[in-house]
């Protein structure tokens, strides 16, 4: 066995301030950097979740009062929206086709005007598939 005094055995060359990198005892500094992450992740997602309430809400709650003021007369209402527009597209049920236009002026083009939503446009098809109705119908 060497002498202590020998190099590689014992204590290392002293550093200013008698600090060693990997052989002192230094508390190290605690991170947060997963803290700080999680906090930006939680931020991300209440700021889209917030969007997305902002920008459907309107419409969602448009299309609830347009299902419920329809009631039987249409078997189902749709909406889309495509680069900020919106559209709502109403199934008019079997046996109420020929009502198309007054169902227009009296429920749909109302319930769309009154709304949060009175920009919006409507299109009433028939079961087939058909365009009957949309907000371009004249009412008189």
């Amino acid at each position: 066995m060497p002498p202590p005094n020998q190099p590689g055995w014992g204590a290392p060359p002293g550093y200013p301030g008698g600090w060693q990198p990997g052989w002192s005892a230094q508390p190290q500094k605690k991170g947060h950097g997963c803290l700080i992450a999680a906090l930006i992740v939680s931020g991300l997602i209440v700021l889209l979740v917030g969007g997305c309430a902002f920008l459907f809400v309107p419409i969602i709650q448009t299309n609830v009062k347009l299902d419920q003021d329809l009631g039987p007369r249409a078997s189902s209402v749709d909406f889309s929206w495509v680069n900020g527009q919106t559209t709502f597209t109403i199934h008019l049920a079997s046996g109420y086709e020929s009502q198309a236009e007054s169902i227009a002026c009296q429920i749909v083009r109302p319930d769309i005007v009154t709304s949060s939503t009175p920009n919006a446009h409507f299109i009433i098809v028939s079961s087939s598939g058909y365009v009957l109705a949309d907000e371009t119908t004249p009412c008189g």
